[in-house]
């Protein structure tokens, strides 16, 4: 018993993560379609071939190479679109929609922070990045956040945190398969800080497939595995604990029966 609980193999496990960064990228992974109904956006769209006669201009984007304009911007998220968040700040967010049916290859807007925070949240579907690995003029960076991982073991009503901690600032973090697989999907969502103008609030929570998380710090180093081992869940299972508990009573109990016979 004490050994199937401490490897977790029947157990059910949860990734709840919280960030502060300045970019997300995620990639989308839904059966559902996702709906953005986004409302009035600045929209940079790419010409059918470039204008150099043309100065750079003050849009959102090179005039030389985009086409700027304004439009209401109501969209379905279908599986495979590449969604980035770029250059928080005061004024707005810039998006990046990659690879969408209907938007094309690559189609850029700029979201007003007020009109955000009148929209609130945006959810999705999808396989994240949390900020870019530290290196020499990278900008978008985490720069706080915290993770916990829960488990419900067998014969079990409740959810116990087996595993917590924080990350560092600059770091990259994505959702894996537990055992260094692939990409995860996982619902996330993504909103302005209130307190801090130039930073995006985001949220994660995989399960009950086993999840671990990939954390990037320097752009050239190996990146390093986060996952609960069984040290975790021996420290944190109250019921590891009270079984061990007993173990020891019984075996006190029948030392100091063998002593007496």
């Amino acid at each position: 018993m004490i050994i199937i609980l401490v490897t977790g193999v029947l157990s059910r496990q949860s990734l709840v993560l919280d960030a502060h960064t300045r970019a997300l990228s995620v990639v989308i992974k839904d059966r559902e379609l996702l709906r953005w109904d986004l409302g009035r956006v600045k929209t940079c769209v790419p010409r059918e071939s470039h204008r150099f006669d043309l100065p750079r201009g003050e849009g959102l984007c090179d005039a030389r190479f985009y086409q700027n304009g304004e439009q209401d911007l109501d969209i379905y998220l279908h599986d495979g679109v590449h969604i980035d968040f770029e250059n928080p700040s005061e004024r707005g967010v810039g998006i990046v929609f990659k690879d969408h049916d209907e938007l094309g290859k690559e189609f850029r807007i700029w979201l007003s922070r007020e009109r955000w925070i009148e929209l609130g949240t945006l959810a999705f579907s999808g396989q994240p990045r949390i900020g870019y690995p530290a290196d020499t003029a990278e900008t978008g960076l985490l720069l706080a956040g915290s993770y916990e991982f829960r488990e419900r073991r067998p014969f079990s009503v409740r959810t116990d945190a087996i595993k917590t901690g924080t990350f560092r600032r600059g770091e990259s973090i994505r959702v894996l398969e537990a055992g260094g697989g692939a990409a995860m999907s996982v619902f996330g969502t993504v909103s302005p800080d209130l307190s801090m103008p130039d930073v995006l609030a985001v949220g994660l929570v995989a399960g009950p497939k086993k999840s671990e998380l990939e954390a990037s710090f320097i752009s050239r180093a190996s990146p390093a595995h986060v996952s609960p081992s069984w040290v975790d869940r021996a420290r944190n299972s109250p019921l590891v604990l009270a079984l061990l508990s007993v173990l020891s009573l019984t075996f006190a109990a029948s030392q100091v029966l063998a002593h007496r016979h």
